[in-house]
């Protein structure tokens, strides 16, 4: 854990601003009116045009198929070369997926893609891929269907060293690295095939987010409530004490959308407002220190969908603009706007150390560190 603690505050260092948001920014609305509960809301919510990795982005194009630049270490491209070149800074097509494309789903190092057909396609460092029927553990180099994942499937967290998928029916499974109770089944032990999450609390999962270079997760479920489990040593769970082998629920409620960044959690609750609680080192909790209660961040606007990763949090506004606090231009206590209305930003992504958003048009506009060409140079047509 402190060697990718070490590698993920290098990353932040680097950049300028950063943000991560995979889970929710449906290209037909607003995200939610405000006032419903998240059990209202249909399966378009999560028809994401805009993913990242920690070190990569991938997006939509016009085409209804994939765009992939930055890092390609563990095959985040999707383009099956091991070899040269190491990254990218302009947008290459994943094999098979010039069309097709119905959400895409990032975090760690690496993506999942859900097809119009229902058919779940991972690449990248996934934790297991099907290669003659065997379940092999490491990364895979293109997409490669999923033989777990079926058309049940409408959403896949991924976090630094595992996946969660979230079905129709609401239950959430988990695989991949368990050290820190990130799979919330109780144990420890790493599973290279899905294993149910406890629900404690006895309603449906509606929404999952995985932290992108970290090692814990969380739920919302239909009832507005949150549950999290795994790492809790910045109080990321909303809990006191240590690391979580089980859901625990957190005592918040009327929540609509859900995030978590390496140790912090933040969520979008029905009236609009943001709250955030685990580490405050760099501003994630908008000023407040590091605490596993829960902080309203002040200084938005309404909100409509929110994002983390790494050290911070973005959220598209009523207005389509976006605002970030954390880790942005250094540490920022306070929201700032990143993106003006008039980009008419639908979704936004956030990695380790680089933030990307995308509007109707398709064009992408991304900002802070390029390292790996990861912003492809702060704008992109698609």
């Amino acid at each position: 854990m402190a060697a990718v603690r070490r590698q993920l505050l290098v990353s932040i260092s680097l950049c300028t601003a950063c943000v991560q948001r995979a889970e929710i920014g449906a290209f037909d609305g607003d995200g939610g009116d405000g006032g419903s509960t998240i059990a209202d809301l249909d399966l378009e919510r999560f028809t994401t045009p805009i993913a990242t990795s920690a070190l990569s982005t991938c997006a939509t194009t016009s085409s209804n198929g994939l765009a992939c630049w930055g890092n390609n270490g563990d095959g985040e491209l999707g383009i099956n070369d091991t070899e040269l070149p190491f990254s990218l800074s302009g947008p290459v097509t994943p094999l098979g997926l010039e069309t097709g494309a119905h959400a895409i789903f990032g975090g760690g190092d690496g993506y999942c893609v859900l097809r119009d057909t229902g058919k779940v396609e991972c690449w990248g460092k996934t934790y297991y891929a099907s290669f003659a029927g065997t379940a092999v553990y490491g990364s895979s180099y293109a997409p490669t269907e999923q033989p777990f994942l079926g058309e049940e499937t409408v959403q896949v967290a991924i976090g630094g060293e595992w996946l969660c998928s979230l079905t129709q029916a609401g239950k959430a499974k988990c695989w991949g690295v368990g050290a820190s109770g990130q799979l919330g089944n109780g144990s420890t032990d790493d599973a290279l095939e899905p294993h149910d999450v406890a629900n404690v609390s006895g309603e449906r999962y509606v929404q999952l987010a995985a932290a992108i270079s970290g090692a814990h997760t969380c739920g919302a479920t239909g009832d507005g409530g949150v549950l999290c489990w795994g790492h809790n040593e910045s109080g990321q769970l909303g809990t006191s004490g240590p690391d979580r082998l089980l859901p625990a629920p957190v005592p918040i409620e009327g929540v609509l959308d859900i995030a978590a960044g390496y140790a912090h959690t933040c969520v979008r609750k029905s009236d609009s407002t943001v709250w955030c609680w685990g580490e405050g080192v760099y501003g994630q909790l908008g000023g407040a220190p590091t605490s596993s209660d829960a902080v309203m961040i002040g200084g938005l606007p309404p909100a409509t969908s929110i994002a983390a990763g790494g050290a911070q949090t973005c959220v598209r506004t009523l207005e389509a603009a976006v605002w970030c606090w954390g880790s942005v231009a250094g540490s920022i206590t306070q929201p700032i706007e990143v993106l003006p209305a008039s980009f008419g930003a639908a979704a936004v992504a956030c990695g380790a150390g680089h933030a990307c958003a995308i509007n109707e048009a398709h064009v992408v506009r991304c900002w802070g560190s390029d390292m790996f060409g990861q912003i492809a140079g702060g704008e992109v047509a698609l």
